[in-house]
């Protein structure tokens, strides 16, 4: 079934029409007499999926100005129901981004210590996945809390989950061959 977000970011699904003579249900109106002297209703049904938030922490330990400086992009995939513009706030400044076709917004610009909040969103399973450093300085390897494993969280109908993506930067060995001519 199809489902609909409105401006509030709150998704409905299409759930049928009723069709109605007065107060008799019917199954459809293909066999109705159109000369009769009957008010028929059709009523379309949808179901109103509470929404949740989900809170989203970049954090790089130990970050030196370098690091702090990195700009990192987030995708994150939603259920069916996550689609359409979606209104966010990155360091409670509002943003406003589109999920594409795979259900998935991208948010860009990201920095150590800043904190994406993406409200009234439809609850269900969600993959946040850290696509890497804007400038590619350094390379880091990404973690999340034990039980979020590969960025998996519920976001669940009036609450608001958080997920910590920590960062940490890789170590870059260098070697020198010292050559005696």
């Amino acid at each position: 079934a199809q489902w609909e977000v409105n401006k509030h970011n709150v998704a409905y699904q299409y759930t049928g029409t009723v069709y109605k003579a007065g107060d008799k249900e019917l199954d459809s109106v293909e066999n109705v007499d159109p000369a009769a002297a009957v008010a028929y209703t059709a009523v379309h049904q949808y179901v109103r999926s509470t929404p949740g938030s989900l809170e989203i922490i970049k954090t790089i330990p130990n970050a030196n100005e370098t690091m702090m400086a990195d700009q990192f992009t987030f995708a994150v995939t939603g259920p069916e129901a996550f689609a359409g513009p979606v209104s966010y706030t990155l360091n409670k400044e509002p943003m406003t981004g589109t999920v594409d076709e795979k259900n998935t917004l991208t948010i860009e610009n990201v920095k150590a210590g800043d904190v994406i909040l993406l409200e009234n969103i439809p609850a269900g399973d969600y993959a946040v996945a850290e696509t890497g450093a804007k400038d590619n300085k350094l390379f880091y390897n990404v973690s999340y809390p034990e039980g979020n494993e590969g960025g998996k969280v519920t976001v669940k109908a009036g609450e608001t989950v958080s997920l910590t993506v920590t960062n940490k930067p890789t170590e870059t060995v260098f070697f020198k061959e010292w050559l005696d001519n």
